[in-house]
């Protein structure tokens, strides 16, 4: 059994990220594969730096993926 964990946040003062839209997108293409019950998907949203400290750190996983959104700031 394969776990895919979703880690997202929309931080203040910024634009909105969509992240609902992409995660109801990653669950429908997971519900019509093939081998859609080889996985487990959970999704945690609104997130804190504390998190990738806390128990989820101490969770092995066979690979990750990164992706952040950011806006420059002028200053």
């Amino acid at each position: 059994m394969q776990k895919i964990l979703i880690l997202a946040a929309n931080p203040k003062n910024t634009s909105r990220l969509r992240l609902d839209e992409e995660l109801r997108d990653i669950e429908e293409g997971l519900r019509r594969a093939k081998h859609r019950d080889e996985f487990v998907f959970t999704q945690r949203l609104a997130v804190r730096p504390a998190t990738f400290s806390g128990p989820w750190s101490k969770k092995p996983c066979r690979s990750s993926t990164f992706r952040a959104t950011a806006t420059a700031q002028r200053g």
